[in-house]
């Protein structure tokens, strides 16, 4: 299962920093994502987009994840002004108790107003 946020979140905060254009700056179409239930094989992958809004390569220098369940892969490459980048994440839930579950995903960036974003991801591991 693969689940992909498109919609912007952040168009408000863009717009109060729209003359701004001093390095890059990331915008992730949504920063949390619920799969709902999950069921055996218990696993599910998402995508989170961003897009580079700056005016200087954004770059990707980190990402970790709060449990060894959750295992994301990103762009490498510099992004572009003005391109999109994507953060897949994993989740298995195998050797996890049945219930709620809550992952958080940190990125690190060169993005000049916010150099650390967090992602979640949530829903709930069926029986």
């Amino acid at each position: 299962m693969v689940n992909s946020a498109l919609a912007y979140s952040n168009d408000e905060e863009l717009s109060t920093e729209k003359g701004k254009k001093d390095g890059s700056y990331i915008i992730f179409t949504t920063r949390k994502i619920d799969v709902g239930t999950i069921y055996s094989p218990w696993k599910t992958t998402v995508v989170y987009e961003f897009r580079n809004t700056g005016d200087e390569p954004l770059v990707v220098q980190n990402i970790t994840t709060d449990c060894g369940c959750t295992v994301a892969e990103y762009t490498r490459k510099p992004i572009k002004p003005g391109k999109k980048g994507i953060v897949t994440v994993t989740y298995d839930g195998q050797y996890t108790e049945v219930g709620y579950f809550h992952k958080t995903i940190t990125v690190v960036t060169n993005s000049w107003r916010k150099a650390v974003e967090r992602l979640y991801l949530e829903g709930t591991r069926g029986e």
